[in-house]
């Protein structure tokens, strides 16, 4: 979940949506390395970097702040 909705949230660099559209809904990814970046001008981009394990599920809450 992130903030503002019409924030848009990448995953290994592919565009999976706007937060709005993914927010509690749950996205199938391989189990290993992913980064992921969410990005709503004029705010300052979100960038991390996790590990997916097998059979437990990642959330990301995320509020993006004002540059």
């Amino acid at each position: 979940e992130a903030a503002p909705g019409d924030a848009q949230v990448f995953l290994d660099g592919q565009l999976l949506g706007t937060a709005g559209q993914l927010a509690g809904q749950a996205v199938a990814i391989f189990a290993g390395p992913h980064a992921i970046m969410i990005v709503s001008p004029p705010a300052e981009p979100f960038t991390a970097q996790f590990t997916a394990k097998p059979g437990f599920p990642t959330r990301i809450h995320v509020a993006l702040a004002a540059r």
